[in-house]
């Protein structure tokens, strides 16, 4: 725990001295002229999907961090760390080498001063990470470096693992049974239970044979939808995984009830298995996974950092009965269903894919539009994320239970452009 203190402490500190006034909302400062002769230094991007077309600084200091996150894998030549400068590369004994990067988001980025010969530049942002299963590693970093006839030398880094707004949760019922044969000191870390759950669950996606019987039941209102088609109660796991690597001080929880939203009686009790950031939650018991009677309910409660934010949010509800219909007033989840696919049916901004900055004009025209179909923002829609702006936004964020301030969060940018298909 010291250790992890004193990591965020250093991280501040780098984060101070390699800014000076950089401000930490996304923008990109202008490029200053280069001498006629001396230095063409561009800025890059702020969304990158390719860095091969990116500037060829960027391009070099962004490889060199990810090399170190991949625990020095691939040495790049033309960059060198300076060994007198600081340093705070998180994740030492974690590599990142089954994980593709799919982009970078570019939070901040300065030419702190330009010679003819020599250049002092900053940047930050956050790298996004994606492996075959569907797991997703957000990493923040930042680098002072300096770009001079030799190549590049970064002066002074960091990186450290960012909590995700609203992190994937998968969920699975395996039976006990499937664990009779196996050694638990052999499936004890998150990928070996996780391959053993996706090979293992009970399918818990309606056959269409059921789902013609509830289409008849939905027209006639006779019968019993499913009738027959029950499960016998028997012993089973209920196991949870959150596809996006957490931060130590993230919280997360699993409460089983017999009554949906929590309100009823605890029904199982929950323990938990942390992998270097990766989380399972685990219950078990006996009961049926497809049954019309005898229900119980699972909330899956989240939090960035309990020491700051007073409460956590549900991010996901299920049940132990095949889902048929939508039942927005629980946001009932199928079990078994990976949310990547729900994912991929939003939009850039909608999904978080594209963080919108308001101190840019294009994103507050964009993020007042919404504001103003919400019903909170009734001023002309130009761009300048003025006071009128800020008043809607905080009306907005309080009457969604996001908090009486005027904080502009990749939470608060879900939830106003949710259904939007933007």
């Amino acid at each position: 725990m010291y250790k992890k203190i004193l990591f965020q402490i250093g991280l501040i500190v780098l984060s101070l001295s390699i800014w000076g006034c950089v401000a930490t909302t996304t923008s990109t400062a202008p490029v200053a002229p280069a001498p006629e002769k001396g230095l063409t230094l561009s800025p890059p991007d702020r969304i990158i999907g390719d860095l091969s077309q990116q500037p060829i600084h960027i391009k070099l200091v962004l490889a060199a961090l990810v090399n170190k996150l991949r625990g020095d894998r691939d040495a790049i030549p033309e960059v060198g760390f300076d060994p007198k400068g600081k340093h705070f590369l998180y994740d030492t004994n974690f590599t990142y080498d089954d994980f593709d990067l799919r982009f970078i988001q570019i939070t901040g980025f300065e030419i702190q001063n330009q010679t003819d010969t020599e250049a002092q530049l900053a940047v930050e942002g956050v790298f996004n990470f994606k492996d075959l299963f569907g797991r997703g590693v957000a990493a923040y970093f930042a680098a002072g470096y300096t770009v001079h006839k030799n190549g590049i030398t970064i002066t002074q880094s960091g990186t450290a693992l960012v909590a995700p707004a609203i992190p994937d949760i998968e969920l699975f019922f395996v039976p006990k049974s499937s664990f009779s044969n196996v050694d638990m000191k052999e499936i004890s870390s998150y990928m070996d239970l996780y391959l053993h759950a996706v090979l293992n669950a009970f399918p818990m996606a309606p056959t269409a044979e059921e789902r013609q019987k509830m289409e008849a039941y939905d027209k006639t209102k006779t019968g019993s939808p499913g009738a027959g088609d029950e499960t016998a109660p028997g012993d089973y796991y209920i196991l949870a995984f959150c596809k996006d690597r957490l931060p130590w001080e993230a919280s997360l929880e699993m409460k089983i009830t017999d009554q949906p939203g929590m309100k009823g009686k605890p029904v199982f009790e929950t323990g938990y298995v942390y992998d270097q950031g990766w989380r399972v939650m685990m219950a078990g018991g006996v009961f049926s996974p497809n049954t019309l009677k005898d229900n119980f309910y699972i909330d899956v409660l989240y939090n960035t950092n309990p020491e700051i934010k007073p409460a956590s949010i549900n991010i996901g509800s299920y049940t132990n009965q095949k889902i048929f219909r939508t039942t927005p007033q629980f946001n009932i989840k199928p079990v078994g269903t990976p949310m990547e696919s729900v994912k991929a049916q939003l939009g850039p901004i909608e999904s978080g894919t594209l963080f919108l900055d308001p101190n840019k004009k294009a994103d507050a025209v964009q993020i007042q539009t919404r504001l103003s179909k919400t019903g909170h923002y009734k001023k002309a829609i130009d761009g300048a994320f003025g006071e009128s702006s800020k008043t809607a936004l905080r009306s907005f964020r309080k009457a969604n239970g996001l908090g009486d301030n005027l904080t502009w969060d990749l939470n608060t940018q879900k939830m106003l452009f949710q259904n939007s298909g933007l």
